[in-house]
């Protein structure tokens, strides 16, 4: 379904990257899938594919595992392929630092997607967040300490960004509106508490649904992929 051209694109891209001979020859065929899947041009595919990966710490033979967990966000939640692999773009380092897993992570840019939140909007605006969430100093760590919370634990390890967030319902919960706006102010900024309170709701709400989703999502891609690809070819058949 894609030209020579295609994919000779997309082996570029993977070439940038620094990936191997070999993982691009064992890269091409997902990426191609990928492509189809999210009715996409298969360099852009791949471009974004190879950028998500690197900013996630992860390298070639991640690919098939990350594609499922791509393809299945797109099944389960309102977001495509490609907005999910911008968002990863954006905030995919401080997943990287925060050790977050892809099922957490996937799931997290989900609620936000639901809540129409996507695409490079939903990665700097979570990485933001999350910056502001674990800062050690600032108007944001004056918050945490005000609600008497910590993102880390005694030992000053991380303890996750949704265990984190659902406490923060918690302490919200018994708030007045006008305490809860101050709050989040201080712990999202100004300009992210559209993007804090879709976080906020989303735990609290589909969360773990789609969670459970994408901690299931082997074969994702090419069940996607076969779909897709019926559909493409039905309609060749109308004509």
């Amino acid at each position: 379904s894609k030209s020579a051209k295609d994919s000779a694109d997309a082996l570029n891209y993977m070439a940038l990257a620094g990936w191997k001979t070999q993982e691009m020859l064992d890269g091409i065929e997902p990426v191609l899938k990928a492509s189809v899947a999210y009715n996409a041009d298969l360099g852009t595919t791949s471009d974004l594919a190879t950028d998500s990966l690197s900013a996630l710490g992860l390298s070639a033979k991640d690919l098939g595992h990350y594609m499922d967990i791509i393809s299945n966000a797109q099944s389960n939640a309102n977001t495509t392929g490609t907005d999910l692999m911008e968002s990863y773009i954006g905030v995919g380092g401080t997943f990287k630092n925060l050790n977050t897993s892809l099922e957490e992570s996937s799931t997290l840019l989900g609620v936000m997607a639901n809540r129409g939140i996507k695409g490079s909007e939903a990665g700097t605006t979570l990485n933001s967040i999350l910056i502001n969430l674990t800062k050690k100093s600032g108007e944001s760590a004056e918050a945490m300490e005000a609600l008497g919370m910590s993102a880390f634990d005694s030992e000053g390890k991380f303890r996750g960004i949704t265990p984190v967030l659902r406490e923060l319902n918690e302490k919200f919960a018994g708030m007045t509106e006008e305490q809860q706006t101050m709050y989040k102010s201080m712990l999202a900024g100004k300009t992210q508490i559209t993007g804090f309170n879709a976080l906020l709701s989303g735990v609290a709400e589909e969360y773990d649904t789609l969670y459970s989703k994408q901690s299931n999502c082997n074969g994702a891609l090419e069940k996607m992929y076969t779909t897709m690809s019926s559909n493409t070819q039905g309609k060749i058949d109308s004509f």
